[in-house]
This record gives C-alpha cells, structure tokens and sequence, in this order.
C-alpha cells in the first residue's frame, strides 16, 4: 500500500492552496484527491482507520515520487505528530510556512466573517477565543483558533521531538514565498527531489479575499446538524463527492473584494499582546532574524 510520504503541514492562510496546485500539475507529485483530508487531526476521521485514508484520498495512485496531504491544521494539532509517526514512520518531508502571526490571525479571522461563522468584531473575537475554545468541537475549534493557530513555536517544537530537523523545510511567507516565488519554489523542487522543468507556471494565487454573492447561499452551506444537512448526506454517501459540490457552490458564490487592512497601531496592540514572547522564542528555534514582523 503506497502511503503519504510528504506533508505540508501550515500554517493556514499562509499560501498553502497555492503550493497545492502548483505541485499538482507535477507529474512526479500525487495529491490527495481533496486538499486537508483531515485524518491525522480529526478524532472521527481516525477513528476510521488507514484503509478509509487512502481509500478515500489516494485510491488512484500510480508511480509518482511525491504523494502528499496538504492540512495545515496538522501543525496546529498536539495529537497529529504522533499519529503520523506512528502510521507512516519517520521517513517522511514535512514543509511548514508561517506568516505575520497578526496578519494570520487577521486572515483566518475574515475567512471565519465570510462563511457566516464569526460575528464579532476582530479584537473582540480575539478576546473571546479562550473562553470559546474550551470544550469546542472539531469544526468550532478550527473556526475561532485565531491566536493560537498563530503561535508557531511550540507547535513546530512539537513535530521535532518526534522527526529528525533534516525532514523538514521551514518557510517564512512573507520573505521566502511572496516576495521570492521562483526561487522558493526551486529549492521546494530541491528538497522533494523532483525535476524542476516538470512546472511552468509557480505564480499562482488562490484564496484571495472575498464575500458571499448570495448571503442564503452561504447560510445553507454553514449549517450544520439541521434536517437538510442530514438529507444531504445520506443522499450523497460519499464525502468527496459532496466536498466537491459543496466547494464548487462556494466557490460560485463567493466574489473577489479588497482586504481592509489593519491599522499599525492596533497591529502593534495585538502582537505586544499575545505574539511577542512566540515569536521572540521562534527566531532562537529557528535562528532567523523575524524583526519585520515587529515593525510597525
């Protein structure tokens, strides 16, 4: 059975979509058949076992060199690292990248606005999270994670007590992907060894920001639990079916809009607050200069 031997683990909203299609139209790359399989981080999912992992994501493998599991909620979640070694071993390639811990927050935040999820402002959401993330399920916990899917050093700390440092490339977003995106990719290609001519076109971007077309649409894609949902599933058994329908609704009704940008001087409120220690202890972890997420 040929398994996962590349993840890239996040961290969410940090381009991760992006490098996912850009690797798929790699001929030497497979891709799970839906991006964020969440096997490794979701109870339920795990609970099912390898088989419906692979018999669910990657049932159409051939010989390709590089076969991958994009869920950037992997390097989020304390159980994932362990479940992964213990599944796959340790003969694995991990790639991280991290981005502005306030602009993170900030993105993920407008991602959870858009889908109907959040209805409070920005820095009351924040203040809020740690009082709704007690005793949240899966969805809830992943929706309303803002700060703490943001705090990066003890979760890469967490994957390298568990995988040699030589298995992983960790990238910074905003200097080594935005800014640099032939050579980012180059050395991605290096370090999976695959044939760097196999790709034309590195510039891709996806996810950009947006809102609802029809605001209906979108209240009848979040809800959960309800009759309708119920029906749904039992109408269309397959999960990957009904992700592709229900991603190919969203993504007709969703419009491309111009981001509000924070203002520095709440940017600088936010991560005096709750990132300043993170991200000091990140540039020892990493021994990487990250000052320019300190100025304001």
């Amino acid at each position: 059975m040929k398994t996962p031997n590349f993840f890239c683990l996040g961290a969410s909203k940090s381009g991760t979509t992006s490098i996912y299609k850009v690797l798929g139209s790699h001929p030497e790359v497979y891709n799970s058949s839906f991006k964020e399989p969440h096997f490794f981080d979701n109870e339920q999912n795990y609970n099912k076992g390898l088989n419906w992992y692979i018999n669910n994501f990657y049932k159409k493998i051939k010989n390709q060199k590089i076969i991958s599991d994009f869920t950037p909620t992997y390097l989020y979640d304390k159980n994932a690292p362990l479940r992964i070694k213990e599944t796959l071993g340790e003969d694995l390639k991990f790639v991280i990248i991290i981005r502005d811990p306030v602009e993170r927050s900030y993105s993920h935040y407008l991602h959870s606005k858009r889908d109907n999820i959040e209805k409070k402002d920005f820095l009351e959401a924040l203040d809020m999270e740690k009082d709704r993330l007690k005793n949240a399920d899966f969805l809830s916990t992943m929706n309303y994670s803002y700060i703490a899917q943001s705090k990066y050093f003890e979760m890469i700390k967490r994957y390298l007590n568990y995988f040699p440092r030589k298995n992983f490339k960790i990238y910074i977003f905003e200097e080594d992907f935005k800014n640099k995106n032939s050579i980012f990719f180059e050395g991605l290609f290096s370090f999976l060894g695959l044939k760097k001519n196999k790709i034309q076109n590195t510039n891709v971007k996806i996810n950009v920001a947006s809102k609802p077309r029809l605001m209906i649409v979108k209240k009848i894609l979040s809800l959960r639990g309800s009759f309708l949902i119920t029906f749904f599933k039992f109408l269309i058994p397959s999960i990957l079916l009904r992700r592709k329908i229900r991603n190919t609704i969203q993504a007709l009704n969703n419009k491309p809009i111009k981001k509000d940008s924070l203002d520095k001087r709440v940017k600088k409120i936010i991560f005096e607050k709750y990132f300043k220690q993170d991200v000091n202890s990140l540039e020892e972890l990493l021994d990487r200069d990250l000052s320019f997420w300190k100025d304001f």
